[in-house]
């Protein structure tokens, strides 16, 4: 799941440019089919070189559950084109009714990312994945291409239960605001939103469109340090 409305906005792709030291709120909203709609609460803090997030999910229907996540990252820059960097994520999933015990979860990922010219970027991950025995790992590779000053491209690939691709589009005007497309597959997901800085103050929302669940929402606050 995408950590904060860019990244919803961009059809969940996640190569994007380094930013400042930032702390950030995010609030996800899914709805559609009662008995799959999801609520989450996520904040994270990135200095550059580390990063870590938390999350807690409710969730409701038949089976009313909770999820909790909890991440961790660190990167590093090896030369002027090259850096690598590691990530860490625990899972707990409950139920609200205490049937049955709860289930943990970690999973740890690897990255390299190469910087081909300064407006081409390469990065190549995997790891292994939460939740599901049957196919434990992933491998994903991405592009992010800035063609002209101001607009942004991104491409995914993805290898998880099948071949998932993902293709976002950003304009800037100004540097304060900021208009997103994005796509992905498996299912097929549209995506738009905005953005707005003021300063150091950066509002971002997002909405996703699943053929079966409905509208998703979601709204970022961040404060750039």
């Amino acid at each position: 799941m995408p950590a904060n409305a860019r990244q919803s906005a961009l059809g969940g792709c996640r190569l994007l440019p380094d930013d400042s030291t930032r702390i950030e709120v995010s609030y996800r909203c899914g709805y559609g089919l009662k008995a799959m709609s999801t609520r989450l609460l996520s904040a994270s803090v990135n200095t550059g070189t580390l990063g870590t997030a938390h999350g807690l999910f409710s969730h409701f229907g038949d089976a009313d559950y909770g999820e909790m996540q909890a991440a961790a990252g660190y990167s590093m820059r090896v030369s002027e084109r090259f850096s690598v960097g590691v990530e860490g994520r625990y899972c707990r999933l409950s139920l609200a009714d205490g049937r049955y015990p709860a289930r943990q979860w970690l999973a740890m990922a690897a990255r390299v990312r190469m910087r081909v010219s300064d407006y081409l970027s390469l990065s190549l991950s995997g790891g292994t994945r939460p939740w599901d025995e049957g196919r434990p790992f992933c491998l994903r590779a991405a592009m992010a291409w800035q063609p002209v000053s101001g607009l942004l491209a991104l491409a995914e690939v993805e290898s998880e239960e099948r071949l998932r691709m993902r293709l976002g589009m950003e304009y800037a005007y100004r540097g304060h605001f900021f208009f997103r497309a994005g796509l992905s597959t498996a299912p097929v997901i549209v995506a738009f939103g905005l953005g707005v800085r003021y300063g150091r103050y950066i509002v971002d929302v997002a909405a996703e469109s699943h053929p079966t669940l409905g509208l998703t929402p979601q709204i970022s606050l961040a404060l750039c340090l």
